[in-house]
């Protein structure tokens, strides 16, 4: 499976494998997160159909403490069709920006080709540029549902304060797999689009802002849920290349998807 130069990756399989996970877990949504998925059901996800894979520094990977990255996700059924939910994607901070996540997505796509699954769903605060950055331009998935507050009030420190509105992405694995590990092209942006715009750093704004972090979730929000409901779909991350302006969400209607 793929992996970032300085990096390998296994499938995780024993207990002090789902036991680092949940380490892993509480270091990057913080200790306490309520959310984490536990040992018992990481090692029944693992047995029946899901997807559990670690990253770990070279020559590091027989030692589950070593861990710095994982990926999880369940299998399941969606109208008819074998799909998958990518319930978890975590990198250590100091492991970040090396393209271990993005490593770490291919690798568990390849994993359910080879299972005969073509269609993986997952979440993501539409909110984060650097997540929404991953999603759309990189990994070339779609936003295709608005799920207002999809997780309640989370415990994550990283979600206090601006709730946990949500898009559900939908990853076409065939169509992403005839790229190899490319990025896909940029769309042809048409005025029938609609632009939205997310703020460059929202955990900074809302450290120094919170209402305005706040006020500007509600608007986007607004704009998401009403337009999705009607088959828009978002499809990209619009930045300005001097890094002036705040980077837009690009929405594309039905009839040019």
């Amino acid at each position: 499976m793929p992996a970032s130069p300085g990096y390998e990756f296994r499938d995780l399989i024993r207990y002090e494998d789902f036991v680092a996970c949940v380490r892993l877990q509480e270091a990057t949504w913080g200790a306490g997160f309520a959310e984490r998925v536990p040992t018992a059901i990481l090692r029944v996800a693992a047995d029946y159909g899901g997807v559990l894979i670690g990253a770990f520094p070279q020559g590091q990977a027989s030692d589950p403490g070593a861990m710095v990255g994982f990926v999880f996700g369940l299998a399941g059924i969606r109208d008819g069709h074998s799909v998958h939910w990518s319930d978890m994607l975590a990198v250590l901070p100091l492991h970040r920006g090396r393209g271990l996540g993005v490593a770490l997505k291919f690798a568990q796509r390849d994993r359910l080709l080879a299972l005969g699954v073509e269609t993986m769903h997952w979440s993501f605060d539409p909110m984060e540029a650097v997540n929404a950055r991953l999603n759309l331009n990189r990994l070339g998935a779609r936003g295709v549902r608005f799920v207002p507050a999809m997780y309640g009030e989370s415990t994550s420190t990283l979600h206090q304060g601006i709730g946990t509105d949500r898009l559900v992405a939908s990853w076409d694995l065939r169509a992403s797999a005839s790229r190899g590990f490319q990025a896909p092209p940029p769309p042809k942006l048409e005025d029938v689009m609609i632009r939205v715009p997310i703020p460059r750093d929202l955990q900074g704004l809302k450290e120094v802002d919170l209402p305005t972090a706040r006020r500007r979730r509600s608007e986007s929000s607004g704009v998401l849920q009403s337009h999705l409901a009607q088959g828009w779909q978002v499809i990209w991350l619009e930045e300005a290349r001097d890094g002036t302006a705040d980077p837009c969400l690009i929405l594309a209607p039905p009839e040019s998807l």
